[in-house]
């Protein structure tokens, strides 16, 4: 068992099934071999772009009759794009709020306290409002209630808010 680290060029074949795999192509140091990845890592490859580097941790090398080849287990971890690093509370934040990753992470900007609980007040009256069919305005008055310990701790009364919002 080894680590690898490779660049993939191309998947030669894909076999569905009991014992599902995928053969690909790839290219360590110059040299091209074939890379079996075994089932659960066979359908890496749906979402792997030609030239993508993976790193492979405790995949076996094997040799038979003049060729070399590698081959992965239920051991083995296959990393597509070892060098792009993305943090999993990132990843938690976008699922629940994409304009709040983007302002954090992509443009820099760390969002005011305030301005998150005003922003947790207006999904869940958006959220609201599909649930009963009704308009966003006609929830707010029972959303703000459930926030006000937040805002209030801010300086903010109800009916500031109330303002603001609507």
């Amino acid at each position: 068992m080894e680590v690898l680290t490779c660049v993939y060029l191309k998947t030669l074949s894909q076999v569905d099934g009991e014992n599902s795999r995928s053969t690909l192509l790839i290219d360590v140091n110059g040299q091209n071999y074939n890379l079996n990845l075994w089932n659960p890592w066979n359908e890496i490859v749906d979402y792997l772009q030609p030239y993508t580097t993976l790193k492979l941790y405790g995949v076996k090398r094997i040799s038979e009759k003049n060729s070399t080849y590698f081959s992965t287990d239920s051991n083995t971890i296959v990393v597509a794009d070892p060098d792009i690093l993305i943090n999993a509370t990132a990843i938690n934040n976008v699922s629940y709020c994409s304009r709040s990753y983007y302002l954090s992470e992509i443009i820099g900007e760390s969002i005011s306290p305030y301005i998150a609980v005003r922003g947790s007040i207006i999904h869940d009256c958006l959220s609201s409002a599909l649930v009963n069919n009704t308009k966003p305005s006609e929830n707010l008055s029972q959303v703000l209630d459930v926030f006000s310990l937040q805002y209030e701790n801010f300086g903010y009364s109800k009916e500031d808010v109330y303002k603001e919002l609507r």
